[in-house]
C-alpha cells in the first residue's frame, strides 16, 4: 500500500508542498544492512547476466562495428546492472564483482587478439581492456 505524506521544502525565500511516496523511498532508509545490499547486487548481476545472454550473438557478431556493440551494452546491458545503484554502498567485493561482470562484456565485445610472439589467440588483459574502452 503506497503512503502518501507532505513534506515542506524550502527553496530560497519560497516554501513549496511537496507530496513525498514513501514506500518508494523506504527501501533506501530501512535497509542499511550490507546483506540487503550484497542480495541487490547479486539479482541485478543475476539479471544483467540473462540481459547478456540475450545479446551475445550480436555482441559476437563480426558485421557490426564496435562502436554499436558498445551503444547496445550502454543501452541494453548497463541499464540492467545498475538500476538503482544510487543507493548502493559497495564494498571491495561487490566493486570486484561489477568490474568482472563489465570486463566479460568487454571481453565479448573486443574479441581475442593473436598473441604477436607465439601466434596464438588470447583474451584481453585488464589494462588492455581498460586502454581500448576509455
Amino acid at each position: 500500500m503506497l503512503e502518501a505524506t507532505n513534506v515542506a521544502v524550502k527553496v530560497v525565500y519560497n516554501s513549496i508542498k511537496v507530496s513525498a511516496l514513501l514506500s518508494l523511498l523506504s527501501p533506501v532508509v530501512k535497509e542499511p544492512c550490507q546483506n540487503s545490499i550484497r542480495e541487490k547486487i547479486k539479482s541485478r548481476l543475476k539479471s544483467g547476466n540473462a540481459c547478456y545472454h540475450s545479446v551475445q550473438c550480436l555482441l559476437s557478431s563480426s558485421l557490426l562495428s564496435k562502436n554499436v556493440k558498445i551503444k547496445i551494452r550502454k543501452t541494453k546491458i548497463l541499464p540492467v546492472v545498475l538500476y538503482g545503484c544510487d543507493s548502493w554502498s559497495l564494498t571491495l567485493r561487490e566493486e570486484r564483482r561489477l568490474r568482472v561482470f563489465e570486463n566479460r562484456v568487454l571481453r565479448k565485445i573486443f574479441m581475442p587478439k593473436r598473441d604477436e610472439v607465439i601466434w596464438e589467440w588470447r583474451k584481453l588483459h585488464n589494462v588492455e581492456l581498460n586502454y581500448l574502452y576509455c
